[in-house]
């Protein structure tokens, strides 16, 4: 998840021009895996929730004492077998691809979605 979605956001956030009219980027991100245990789709991938939670505003990128987290600015899953690394957005999945501005189709409907 930090090379297929974390470090290439980073990277794109460090990238921006300087005085861009886009929202400021976020100070700091955090990863969370949400499930002890991997889950099993409709279709029998296992699959494990995540969540990036986002530290924005002014300050060091190193001392975050002062931060106000944002959780879950971005969720999804990742499927360890294959490495597929989904965002989800409502309830459709799209590859972490997306976020990174490239042109992507939207995932399966059973993507991220665990059978009860």
């Amino acid at each position: 998840m930090q090379k297929a979605l974390v470090q290439p956001l980073e990277a794109q956030y460090r990238d921006r021009p300087r005085f861009s009219r886009g929202a400021l980027p976020p100070r700091a991100m955090r990863l969370r895996v949400l499930d002890a245990e991997a889950k099993v789709d409709s279709a029998g991938g296992r699959f494990a929730r995540f969540a990036i939670d986002e530290c924005h505003g002014l300050g060091s990128p190193t001392d975050l004492s002062d931060c106000k987290w944002q959780e879950a600015a971005l969720s999804g899953c990742v499927y360890p077998e294959t490495g597929g690394v989904f965002v989800t957005r409502g309830y459709e999945a799209l590859p972490a691809a997306a976020m990174l501005g490239k042109r992507v189709g939207a995932a399966p409907a059973q993507t991220c979605h665990a059978t009860t």
